[in-house]
């Protein structure tokens, strides 16, 4: 049984809603600027530091989760796992004739295979049997020469 799983996140509406975020978060830490440039006294400043201290750290917040998607953005991910399944039949012993039938097949086929086998190895000795035989030959005639000249010459010399 084979089964296949997709699964897809859009993140487009996230990331412009922290774009969104990070351009109000820095229009807030240019007021708070201003704002700590006009501070009259120590508790305005101190006020003015500690909210834009939590202003600065909703940036970089903001800010890392926006580089992280556009990692993901250019970075597609894709994980596939395969699960092999197997199905179990259940078999049962051949029958007699069946056995036999499995046997007189497999003997044609050793035959064959034997038989190929015979041929490979006749058509591999057949170069060296007929360059063997054309010597043989070669030796056999001169070696008749060689008697007939022998007899001829036996026969000169007797007479």
């Amino acid at each position: 049984m084979l089964s296949s799983r997709l699964s897809t996140e859009d993140v487009t509406d996230t990331y412009y809603d922290l774009k969104a975020q990070f351009e109000s978060l820095k229009q807030q830490e240019a007021r708070l600027e201003e704002l700590r440039a006009k501070a009259a006294t120590l508790s305005e400043l101190i006020t003015i530091d500690d909210k834009l201290t939590s202003v600065r750290s909703n940036i970089n917040y903001v800010s890392s989760r926006m580089q992280y998607y556009e990692k993901a953005v250019d970075m597609s991910y894709v994980n596939i796992t395969l699960y092999e399944t197997t199905e179990y039949v259940q078999t049962s012993e051949p029958t007699f004739g069946e056995r036999v039938g499995k046997a007189i097949s497999d003997g044609w086929a050793a035959f064959l295979t034997f038989f190929r086998v015979v041929i490979i190895v006749f058509l591999t000795v057949l170069p060296f049997l007929i360059v063997g035989g054309g010597i043989a030959a070669a030796v056999i005639v001169i070696r008749k020469r060689t008697k007939s000249k022998k007899s001829a010459s036996d026969v000169k010399e007797n007479k």
